[in-house]
């Protein structure tokens, strides 16, 4: 097994990779699921950095990307940056990239990404409130699986369906 990778140090990285060597992203309009980027080939650490942030890429392109309140500053500061040097600041530009990077890199605490364990967990009759909370132990204990979370039912510990 390889080293753990933290997501909130390699995700911000990569993005800022992208950005910095020039590569411009967007989403593929009729599948969403796959990241169109210009230029069309992509040396290997750079298509190795869009593979690292792909899921989190999709994410942050499909909701414009909203800071969090303590990288707000940074993020538009960023952009008025190379806007004033009159470089391309739309959704998925190089500027754009290394604007967002540099605001997920200093703000970690950023929301936990939609992933195909939310959807297992939804499968599994996870409610909505815990879904965020299961994908994020799922990601924390590869080995585990939803089939192994039940639902309390009120009043019950979790002591007792262990």
């Amino acid at each position: 097994m390889g080293p753990v990778v933290n997501p909130h140090q390699s995700v911000p990285a990569a993005i800022l990779k992208l950005g910095r060597s020039r590569v411009e992203c967007a989403r593929h309009p009729a599948d969403p699921s796959i990241i169109l980027h210009r230029p069309r080939t992509l040396p290997p650490e750079l298509a190795a950095a869009l593979a690292t942030c792909k899921p989190a890429l999709l994410h942050i392109l499909a909701t414009n990307f909203a800071p969090t309140p303590d990288a707000h500053d940074l993020f538009t500061e960023r952009l008025a940056i190379a806007d004033g040097l009159e470089m391309p600041t739309h959704t998925g530009s190089p500027a754009w990239l290394v604007a967002v990077g540099e605001a997920l890199a200093h703000d970690p605490s950023w929301a936990v990404l939609p992933d195909p364990f939310t959807k297992d967990a939804a499968d599994a009759g996870v409610p909505p409130c815990g879904q965020a909370l299961v994908a994020h132990a799922l990601r924390l204990f590869p080995g585990s699986y939803v089939a192994r979370v039940q639902p309390l039912r009120p009043g019950q510990s979790a002591k007792g369906v262990m």
